[in-house]
């Protein structure tokens, strides 16, 4: 026995409905594509935002940065230099006392050989007189004393070291007394003490002229 199944043509309706379904998963796919394209673009726009602001952040910071460098470079050349005028104020200081101390030296010994001279001229006078005739006369080598102790009391103001200027003044005070004593014996004795203090002079000055070179060296040795 055979069955015969009538075939149903499918309305519009009916097509209509079935491919619904579809149009809504399309146009959800294309919301869903919208939505992704908005967010990434948002995202990325936040992001650029952020690495403009780091990017300005770091331009700052290495502005800053060279900025620093460039015054520490320029407070470093300012100090370099003011060292280099300390040191040459230093030397010119250095060399000042060393050539005041030869000067001192050689003006002090001429000091007490005038006044050995003078002192000698006074007592052969004096023996050819028959009286002690001292400071009662005038002579070249009174004359060679008295500048020679102007230019020794220059010289001393110029020395810084206390010992040396009082030493100098010991010995200027003796040859003065030499040539103003009462009595040869005075005159005598005097002198002998002049003389004596300077072959103390003499040593300090040399002690004080060796300080001086050994500083000297320290000095440059620093500066290679």
């Amino acid at each position: 026995m055979h069955v015969t199944i009538p075939i149903v043509a499918s309305s519009p309706v009916t097509s209509s409905l079935t491919s619904q379904p579809a149009t809504i998963a399309a146009i959800i796919a294309l919301v869903g594509v919208l939505l992704t394209v908005i967010v990434s673009a948002i995202t990325n726009a936040k992001l650029a935002k952020r690495r403009s602001i780091f990017e300005q952040g770091l331009a700052a910071e290495r502005h800053k940065l060279d900025r620093d460098l460039a015054s520490e470079k320029f407070m470093d050349e300012r100090e370099a230099r003011a060292e280099m005028r300390r040191e040459a104020a230093a030397a010119r200081r250095v060399e000042f006392q060393r050539v005041t101390l030869l000067e001192l030296q050689e003006a002090m010994h001429a000091l007490v050989r005038d006044t050995c001279d003078a002192q000698l001229d006074d007592v052969r006078i004096s023996r050819d007189a028959g009286e002690w005739t001292q400071g009662k006369h005038h002579n070249d080598f009174s004359e060679m004393v008295r500048k020679g102790q102007g230019r020794t009391q220059l010289l001393k103001t110029r020395v810084l070291d206390d010992e040396i200027r009082e030493l100098v003044r010991t010995i200027k005070r003796s040859c003065s007394a030499s040539l103003a004593s009462e009595s040869e014996k005075a005159s005598l004795t005097s002198l002998d003490e002049a003389t004596r203090a300077m072959v103390d002079l003499n040593e300090r000055i040399g002690q004080t002229l060796r300080k001086l070179d050994d500083a000297e060296d320290v000095a440059n040795r620093g500066t290679e």
